[in-house]
């Protein structure tokens, strides 16, 4: 269970629906800016495949563009820069479930 702390985001639907997929969350940021959430325990290849596939079906599904975000306890060093630079997704470690970013 994700429990949110950080006050940047006024909205945050769990399990968001996009046609026969469903990523684990959209979060809307006050800045808004939208967000896109794959939840994983550990960084991996399949996380960061659904986070390029859930920001195209995203923008198929509402003409809008989210940024991909993963949030993870943790990541490796090699995966997290991989996912960051070539793929321009936000990967967030998290302690205990707790996301203060």
């Amino acid at each position: 269970m994700l429990k949110i702390k950080y006050k940047a985001y006024d909205c945050v639907i769990i399990e968001y629906m996009l046609r026969r997929y469903s990523a684990d969350a959209l979060m809307h940021a006050k800045t808004c800016n939208e967000y896109i959430v794959e939840v994983e325990r550990g960084l991996n290849y399949m996380a960061i495949g659904q986070a390029v596939t859930y920001r195209y079906l995203y923008y198929k599904h509402s003409g809008k563009m989210a940024k991909p975000m993963i949030i993870c306890r943790k990541a490796s060093r090699e995966l997290k820069e991989a996912a960051q630079l070539e793929q321009g997704i936000k990967v967030v470690e998290v302690l205990n479930g707790w996301l203060g970013m």
